[in-house]
């Protein structure tokens, strides 16, 4: 139902828009459009920001800033520690553990309860690229080191529980 006219809309911008038809992933978009990736992404991004087309949303991951207010005592001395992290690797590996501490398998893994066996894969891999303590391999981590090792062993855990056969059915 969105029309174009009166749109500032390219003709690359519109063949982009051509070539969504709400199963193919954005990945495979930029890449049949035969356009640069960073041409194609900035089009998919237009057409979002005009309306054109809406993505699914992802569950916000647990490291949105707001949900960490108030900050209880120990995390108030975490976040005032001298450690080799930024405020924000700091604020996501909180959000994590709030996210560790609901036991919400789902949650862990920044989950809708219908993701299929692919956006678990994905999901799961994602949260283990990020909190791996290997990742922080060598830095002074303080209150965080432990923390990083229990959220990398809760994901794995909800990954290896959401994935198997009757893992998920229990769980819903």
């Amino acid at each position: 139902s969105w029309n174009p006219a009166g749109k500032a809309v390219t003709r690359e911008e519109y063949y982009v828009l051509s070539r969504i038809d709400g199963h193919t992933s954005i990945r495979d978009i930029v890449l049949i459009s035969g356009l640069a990736a960073d041409k194609a992404l900035a089009a998919v991004h237009k057409l979002f920001s005009l309306g054109a087309i809406a993505l699914p949303e992802a569950p916000a991951p647990p490291a949105a800033e707001a949900t960490l207010e108030p900050l209880d005592a120990e995390e108030a001395a975490a976040m005032a520690e001298e450690v080799n992290l930024s405020d924000t690797e700091k604020r996501r590996i909180l959000a994590m553990r709030r996210a560790v501490h609901t036991g919400d398998h789902f949650a862990i893994l920044g989950l809708e309860r219908t993701a299929d066996a692919r956006a678990l894969r994905r999901a799961y891999f994602r949260i283990s690229k990020q909190f791996h303590p290997d990742r922080f391999y060598g830095r002074k981590l303080g209150h965080f080191g432990p923390w990083l090792s229990q959220i990398f062993e809760s994901a794995t855990r909800s990954y290896t529980i959401l994935s198997s056969p009757d893992g998920k059915a229990k769980t819903t």
